[in-house]
């Protein structure tokens, strides 16, 4: 029969074989920007929420004279979110930060406005200073955002050379920060959706997804490639969204329902769910046979039936959720995911265990939080800090100096350019740079638009703040996307509020889109130059070094839960393996897309394709799932005592499995070392170990040791697919 992992299988092979046709190439793209830009759970309130308090801010501005009101709109997207507590905080540090950097820009002006030779240099080593920040404080958006302050304020200082002038406007860059803070709070505060009840439609809205592909595959529809690939997205990104929901949720004191529910553990039922139905649908097998194609139909109508229960709040027929059988079903690789499937959808009843017995037990000693103004331990001896400094401020420097020898004070927007897009790696950095450069021109082009056809026949602040609301419901429905887009929509608003709210008359001038895109262009290639030429950090080495770090973590989850521990110490224990093992798979998530789009924009030959990429991670991701799924058949079996039993007959395996992910991530971390010392991947050679599990000692008879057997043997297929991925290690060292 066929293994799960088999499903993953499809896809990865150890060459690139023939290039995919630029064709394919756009309609791919195509069908990327559209799963960015569909609608999900929360997305509408976020924008109802960006255009309220933009239009409010507008409206302050316009009324009391604040100059820049297009910056005041813009930092909008910056505080305001759906958690009004967070927006607060964030708005008051803001507030904090902003001040800092004032006083110490004013103390620059007053001791060395006479004295430029001190000056520059002086505000370029406060730059400076601000950037290391944003790499080693805690609160790293504090360092961030006094750079870009200090930047606007070098930029400002090259063209006003009135010290009283320039003191006015520095000193009105606190009024415009005010008015975005205040109207952010408050909108908010007063506009703040439940958390539980998000929580709930996007478990739903998963749920749709999972049966909507499983019913496409059942039928024989078209298009199930595409598919597989938005499925796939969501496995990443939905569980990210639901635990963050789950945060908030629970920092609430409303209402009880949160303590009925083990919704960790609801969060991985779904994520198994996405990511199984993903498998089945990528793995392009035809359903040929009738039992197979019912079974799929029955598994498809049994997630339809969880969905209406969880929007519905119906207990009873989770509890009694009734689970298609699957025995009759001849062995393909269809069967072996509806098994899956199946298996699945069985532990949904556990999920409405109470989890208050949980919280009875002592809770385990955690180290204090660090306070927000605290570094990193590291900050004083890993190098890569200051190495991060000195190129952000040589870019910084560059763009100081073409700015003032071409005598175009306008394209000033390069400064803050290498500040806001200076990254810890390469991947991070052309990401931010191309989202920043497309938003720049999409939202120039709306600004364009609006001041040619509409700008002309608007005469009162009615028109012009109904004007306002479009431009920031569409750069609002962008930014409320994924972190794969968001940032285009942010950029987008500014392109757009430059363009129309440039002063407080009306006026069609389009020198301030043109020069914030040269601006832009000129800060990119001072960024390129610097960033990729002097120590050079690239997204690939990091990716590869949290796949260390992910194997590690994953060592430890076969001896995770024991027989000599209570349910409620391995409920606890697993929950806590479970979060820090998303953290750990989320960051490695936004890695591996960082590491795609260095491979496209890359000049040298590629050695490995985006989506061979996509297809290692799928697999060590399902190597995770069923990690995890193991844990909660052990919990299952401990209130019974079965575990005490089978404990002597599954530890070898449990030690086997937990040596394998051990010698595997040193195996990959002698590979990485080998290839500093040689300067080269095909010089050196290292043995990848071959996963190896005695399980003869299980029993096939018992339904539990039956089970779990299962359950490690499709880890050891799993695990042996991840071994011959030492072609993919290769590559991306």
């Amino acid at each position: 029969m066929a293994r799960p992992n088999e499903l993953l299988a499809p896809g990865l092979e150890p060459s690139l074989g023939g290039e995919r046709d630029l064709l394919s190439e756009l309609l791919d793209f195509c069908r990327f920007i559209w799963e960015e830009l569909k609608p999900f759970p929360g997305r509408g309130h976020a924008v109802v929420r960006l255009v309220i308090g933009a239009v409010a801010a507008v409206l302050i501005s316009e009324t009391l004279r604040i100059p820049n009101p297009a910056f005041s709109a813009y930092l909008i997207f910056f505080i305001a979110n759906e958690d009004g507590v967070s927006s607060v905080k964030l708005g008051l540090l803001a507030m904090v930060g902003l001040t800092v950097a004032l006083v110490v820009a004013m103390g620059v002006s007053i001791c060395f406005m006479d004295a430029p030779w001190f000056r520059l240099p002086g505000t370029l080593l406060l730059i400076a200073g601000a950037i290391w920040l944003s790499r080693t404080l805690v609160l790293a958006v504090m360092g961030r955002l006094m750079a870009v302050i200090l930047a606007l304020y070098l930029s400002l200082a090259d063209t006003i050379f009135d010290p009283e002038s320039l003191t006015e406007s520095t000193l009105w860059l606190w009024s415009i920060v005010g008015v975005a803070v205040g109207v952010s709070a408050l909108v908010s505060v007063l506009l703040e959706p439940r958390p539980d009840l998000l929580l709930r439609a996007q478990i739903a809205a998963c749920l749709g997804s999972a049966q909507h592909a499983l019913e496409s595959l059942a039928s024989g529809g078209p298009g199930r490639q595409a598919e597989a690939k938005a499925l796939r997205r969501q496995v990443y990104a939905t569980p990210l969204r639901m635990r963050q929901l789950l945060a908030r949720w629970r920092q609430r004191t409303w209402p009880a329902q949160q303590y009925d529910v083990d919704w960790e553990l609801g969060i991985f039922i779904v994520e198994r769910l996405l990511a199984i139905s993903a498998a089945l649908a990528a793995a392009g097998t035809s359903v040929i046979d009738e039992r197979t194609c019912v079974a799929l139909t029955q598994v498809a109508q049994t997630i339809e039936k969880l969905k209406r229960a969880v929007e519905e709040r119906n207990r009873d027929v989770i509890q009694s959720l009734a689970i298609p059988s699957v025995e009759e079903l001849p062995d393909s690789i269809v069967k072996t995911g509806i098994v899956e499937l199946t298996s699945t959808l069985a532990e949904c009843r556990f999920v409405l265990v109470p989890f208050a017995a949980a919280r009875e037990a002592a809770p385990a000693a955690k180290a204090p939080p660090l306070k927000p103004w605290a570094l990193v331990p590291d900050a004083l001896t890993n190098p890569e800090y200051s190495q991060f400094a000195i190129k952000t401020i040589l870019a910084v420097l560059a763009c100081e100096i073409f700015m003032n020898a071409v005598d175009w004070p306008g394209i000033r927007t390069s400064m803050i350019t290498c500040v806001v897009t200076a990254l810890a790696t390469g991947g991070a950095q052309r990401q931010k740079q191309l989202l920043r450069l497309t938003g720049a021109c999409t939202g120039g082009l709306m600004g364009l638009a609006s001041i040619i056809y509409l700008v002309p026949q608007m005469d009162t602040i009615v028109s012009l703040s109904l004007l306002v609301a479009a431009g920031t419901a569409c750069c609002g429905w962008v930014a409320a996307g994924s972190v794969r887009t968001s940032y285009a929509g942010f950029q987008m608003a500014l392109a757009f509020y430059i363009m129309l709210l440039n002063g407080f008359d009306t006026s069609i001038d389009l020198t301030g889109i043109r020069d914030r895109f040269v601006g832009i262009l000129v800060g990119i290639t001072a960024m390129w130059i610097f960033f990729d030429h002097l120590w050079y950090t690239t997204s690939q080495r990091q990716l590869l070094e949290k796949f260390i770090a992910l194997l590690r973590l994953m060592a430890k989850a076969p001896k995770m839960v024991s027989s000599t521990m209570s349910p409620s110490e391995g409920r606890r224990q697993a929950a806590s393996f479970r979060s820090e093992l998303y953290a750990t798979m989320g960051a490695a998530r936004l890695l591996l897309d960082e590491a795609k789009i260095e491979l496209i924009l890359t000049l040298k030959p590629r050695t490995v394709r985006g989506t061979q990429l996509e297809v290692m991670g799928t697999e060590v991701s399902f190597a995770a799932f069923l990690l995890l799924a193991l844990n909660e058949r052990k919990i299952r079996v401990l209130p019974a005592g079965t575990l005490e039993s089978l404990q002597p007959l599954v530890q070898p395996a449990d030690n086997a499995l937990a040596q394998y992910f051990t010698d595997l991530a040193n195996a990959i971390q002698q590979f990485e070392q080998e290839i500093v010392r040689s300067k080269g991947a095909e010089a050196v050679e290292v043995n990848f170990p071959r996963p190896n599990l005695d399980l003869a000692r299980l029993p096939e008879s018992n339904a539990i040791g039956s089970e779990l057997r299962s359950v490690y043997e499709t880890l050891f297929e799993s695990l042996r697919r991840i071994s011959a991925l030492n072609w993919v290690v290769r590559s991306l060292s």
